[in-house]
C-alpha cells in the first residue's frame, strides 16, 4: 500500500513537473497610454528572462516592478498578467501559500474584466497547486472551471492540458478508463493539430495508466518514447521526470539495478535544475527500493533525505509517506519504539490528508484502516518489548541481591574488577561503533562519488573518440608530405591544442593550432575551429591561407563574440601548392621556425588571434622558399610556457629552438621522441600547465 501511494503522488507530480501550462503574454487593449504598456511588457520581458535563467530573486523584482506601474495607469489586464506571472514564479518555487494569494488575485481581476483569456489560466494554476497540496477535490473544480472556457473559445492546446490535468485527478482516483478516456482526447487534439511537443503530455499519462493498471510492457513502451523525444529536444527541465517514471516501472519489474539507475540520472537532472520537490521524490522511491532489498540503512538514509526536504518545502502528503517508510524500516530493523513513533506521524498527517469529506470524494476508505491496523500492531510490539526490560531488569536485581548477601566481600572485589572493566569496555565499544559508523559513512561517499567520477570520465572519453577522429590523420599528412612528424600531448584528456590537414585543388594545408581554454572548453574550440576551417577551404573554396583566417576569424566573432567573449585561436596555416612547388602560410601570434643550414631562423607572424582580439586588420599571406635538406617546424605555447628544471622556471621559446637546432640532423621519429623525453624530464613531478602541439615538415 506504501509503495502504491508514492506511485500514486510521484504520478500526479510527474504530470505537473512535465507539462506545465503556458501562460502568453496578452496584448493590452488600453491605446491609450502606449509609452506606459510598452515599458511594462519590457519590464515581463526582462522579468521572464530572469525566470528561465533560474533567477528567482531578480524576476520577482522585475514582475512586481511591472504589477505597479500597472496600478500606476490603472490597466487591469496588466495587472491580471503580473499577478498570473507571480503566481506562477512562486508555484515554480514550491511556494504554494504565496502562489495561491497571488493567482487568486489575478481570478478577482479576470472575473471583474470578464476576461476569456486570464480565466482559465488562473484556474487552471490553482488546480494544480491543489492537486500538489493533495486537495484534489478543490483541484477537480478548478480544471472543469477552466476546460469549459477553454472548449467554449475553441482553444484546442488549453483543451489538451485541461484534459490532462482532470485525467490526473481521476488517475489518482483509480479510474483508469475515464482517466485513457480523457488522455487519448487529448492525444487526438495534438494529432489534428500536428503539435509534437504537447504529444508528449498525455502520452506520458497514457503509460502512467499502464503502469497502475499492471501493464508494465506497454507503461514502458510510452514512457521510453517520452524520454526519447524529450532527449531530442534537449528538454533539460522535463528529462528528470522522465527517467523517475521509468524506474518507477523498473522498480514495478523487479529490476532494482536498472531502476536505481534511472533514480540517479533523474537526481542529476533535478540537482542541475535546483528542483528540491523532485528530489525528494527520487530520494522516497530510491528508499522504497533499498528497503525491499533489506538494506536498511540506505533505505534509512533516503527517507530522511526526503523527508528533510518535504518538510522545508511543507510538502505534507511527502512527509506523510517517508514518515510511512520510516516507520516500515524501523519495525524491520525491529526498532518498534521508533517505529511506533514514525508511524504515529504518518497516522497524523495522513488524517489531515484523507479526512472524511475527501475520503467519500476520493474514494480510499481502506486507507485509515490499515493505518491504524498498522498503528496498533506497532504498539503492541512497543509495549511486549517494554514489559520484557522491565521482567529482565527485576530478575537481574533479584539475583544481585541474592549474591550481594552470599558472597559480600568476594563480590565487593569482583564488583571494583568489573567497574574498570566495564567502563573501559563501553569506551571500547562506542569508540569501535564511531569508528564503523564513520567508515560506512565514508565508503557510502566515496561509492557515490566514483559513480559521478566515472560518468563524466566516460563522457570525456567518449569525446576525445570524437576529437580524435575529426584531427587530420596522420596517414593522410603522410600522403602528402614524405618527412614529416607531430608531437601532440593534451594537459588532460582532451585538447585544445590541435593539428588539422586538407587537400583541395591539388594544394595541402596544414595547420598546428592553439584554442582558447583546455581540456572540455579546449576540446569544445578545437571542434568548432575545425569546422570554420573546413567550411572556408572545402565549401567556400577559399585557397589564400591569409583569407582563410580572415573568414575564420569573423565566424568566430559572429558566433562567439555576441556577450563579450574573445575566444578563438593562435596559430600557422601553411599551404604547398603541388603544381608550382610554392609554399605560402599565414600565423595568428605563433610563428613558424625555419631551420637552413645549421641556421634558425623564426618567421614572421602577424600579432592578433584568429578571433576577437585587440585588432581586426587583415591577416598576412607569407611565403616561404625550402632547400631539400630545410626543416619548417609549427609550434605553440605548451611546450615553452612549460613549469620544471631545478628551480621550477619556465622552459622559454629560446632554449625550445635551441633544442629543435641541436636535433633538426636526426630522423623524424628520433626527434619526436627526444622531444617528449625532455618535456617529461623537464616537467618532472610538477603539472603539465598547457597542451602541447609541435610539428616539422621537410619538402624533398
Amino acid at each position: 500500500m506504501l509503495r502504491l501511494l508514492q506511485f500514486i503522488k510521484t504520478c500526479a507530480w510527474v504530470f505537473y513537473f512535465l507539462f506545465p501550462l503556458v501562460n502568453n503574454a496578452q496584448k493590452s487593449n488600453n491605446n491609450s497610454v502606449v509609452i506606459d504598456t510598452n515599458l511594462i511588457k519590457q519590464i515581463n520581458k526582462k522579468a521572464l528572462g530572469f525566470q528561465q535563467e533560474q533567477q528567482h530573486d531578480s524576476a520577482l523584482y522585475y514582475f512586481t516592478k511591472a504589477l505597479n506601474l500597472s496600478k500606476e495607469i490603472n490597466n487591469i489586464y496588466f495587472q491580471t498578467s503580473s499577478y498570473l506571472k507571480i503566481g506562477r514564479l512562486y508555484q515554480s518555487e514550491d511556494s504554494m501559500n504565496a502562489s495561491n494569494a497571488s493567482l487568486l488575485k489575478a481570478l478577482k481581476l479576470a472575473q471583474q474584466i470578464n476576461s476569456l483569456f486570464y480565466l482559465p489560466k488562473c484556474y487552471a494554476n490553482l488546480g494544480l497547486n491543489a492537486a500538489k497540496s493533495a486537495n484534489f477535490p478543490q483541484a477537480l473544480g478548478y480544471f472543469y472551471k477552466a476546460l469549459k472556457i477553454e472548449k467554449e473559445r475553441g482553444d484546442d492546446v488549453a483543451t489538451s492540458y485541461s484534459l490532462n490535468n482532470i485525467g490526473m485527478v481521476y488517475k489518482n482516483q483509480k479510474n483508469y478508463a475515464l482517466a485513457l478516456k480523457l488522455y487519448k482526447e487529448s492525444v487526438a487534439i495534438c494529432v489534428k493539430n500536428r503539435n509534437e511537443d504537447e504529444l508528449l503530455a498525455p502520452l506520458s499519462n497514457i503509460g502512467s495508466v499502464f503502469y497502475e493498471d499492471k501493464q508494465l510492457d506497454s507503461a514502458l513502451y510510452y514512457q521510453s518514447i517520452v524520454l526519447k523525444k524529450l532527449e531530442m529536444i534537449n528538454d533539460k527541465e522535463r528529462i528528470g521526470g522522465a527517467y523517475l517514471n521509468i524506474g518507477l516501472t523498473y522498480d514495478a519489474f523487479h529490476k532494482y539495478d536498472e531502476a536505481l539507475f534511472n533514480y540517479v540520472k533523474a537526481e542529476s537532472a533535478f540537482i542541475k535544475l535546483d528542483d528540491e520537490y523532485g528530489l525528494s521524490l527520487v530520494y522516497m522511491n530510491t528508499a522504497a527500493v533499498y528497503s525491499t532489498l533489506k538494506n536498511l540503512r540506505l533505505a534509512k538514509t533516503n527517507y530522511l533525505k526526503s523527508l528533510a526536504i518535504s518538510l522545508k518545502i511543507d510538502d505534507i502528503d511527502g512527509a506523510r509517506l517517508c514518515y510511512g517508510g520510516l516507520a516500515a524500516v524501523e519495525a524491520e530493523g525491529k526498532n518498534y519504539q521508533l517505529a511506533y513513533q514514525y508511524q504515529v506521524k504518518f497516522k497524523q498527517l495522513t488524517d489531515s490528508i484523507f479526512n472524511s469529506e475527501n475520503s467519500q470524494q476520493i474514494g480510499d476508505l481502506k486507507t485509515n484502516f490499515e493505518v491504524e491496523k498498522k498503528e496498533a500492531e506497532l504498539k503492541i510490539k512497543s509495549d511486549a518489548e517494554k514489559e520484557k526490560i522491565v521482567a529482565v531488569a527485576e530478575e537481574r536485581e533479584k539475583k544481585q541481591t541474592i549474591s550481594i548477601i552470599a558472597v559480600v566481600f568476594v563480590l565487593f572485589v569482583v564488583l571494583v574488577f568489573s567497574f574498570f572493566l566495564l567502563r573501559r569496555y563501553k569506551i571500547t565499544q562506542k569508540q569501535k561503533l564511531i569508528i564503523e559508523i564513520k567508515e560506512k559513512e565514508t565508503q557510502f561517499q566515496k561509492e557515490i562519488i566514483q559513480e559521478k567520477q566515472k560518468e563524466i570520465l566516460d563522457s570525456i572519453h567518449y569525446a576525445k573518440r570524437i576529437q580524435n577522429t575529426l584531427i587530420a590523420n596522420k596517414a593522410f599528412i603522410d600522403e602528402n608530405i614524405a618527412n614529416n612528424f607531430v608531437f601532440l600531448k593534451p594537459r588532460d584528456i582532451v585538447s585544445g591544442d590541435f593539428y588539422w590537414a586538407t587537400k583541395k585543388n591539388n594544394k595541402f594545408y596544414l595547420a598546428v593550432c592553439d584554442s582558447t581554454g583546455h581540456g572540455v572548453p579546449g576540446a569544445f574550440m578545437s571542434l568548432l575551429n575545425f569546422t570554420f576551417l573546413n567550411e572556408a577551404i572545402n565549401e567556400k573554396n577559399i585557397f589564400n591561407v591569409a583569407e582563410v583566417f580572415n573568414y575564420v576569424r569573423q565566424k568566430l566573432i559572429e558566433n562567439l563574440s555576441k556577450d563579450g567573449q574573445k575566444d578563438g585561436f593562435d596559430g600557422i596555416l601553411i599551404c604547398i601548392d603541388n603544381n608550382s612547388k610554392e609554399i605560402s602560410y599565414a600565423a595568428a601570434n605563433n610563428s613558424p621556425v625555419l631551420i637552413s643550414e645549421g641556421i634558425i631562423q623564426k618567421l614572421p607572424c602577424d600579432k592578433m588571434p584568429v578571433g576577437e582580439g585587440p585588432r581586426e586588420a587583415s591577416f598576412t599571406l607569407n611565403k616561404v622558399e625550402l632547400k631539400p635538406d630545410d626543416t619548417l617546424y609549427l609550434y605553440t605555447d605548451g611546450f615553452a610556457d612549460q613549469f620544471g628544471g631545478e628551480k621550477g622556471k619556465k622552459f622559454k621559446y629560446k632554449e625550445l629552438n635551441n633544442l629543435l637546432l641541436l636535433n633538426s640532423t636526426k630522423d623524424f621519429e628520433t626527434q619526436a621522441e627526444l622531444l617528449k623525453q625532455k618535456f617529461d624530464e623537464w616537467k618532472g613531478n610538477l603539472e603539465q600547465v598547457d597542451d602541447v602541439c609541435i610539428a616539422a615538415i621537410k619538402i624533398a
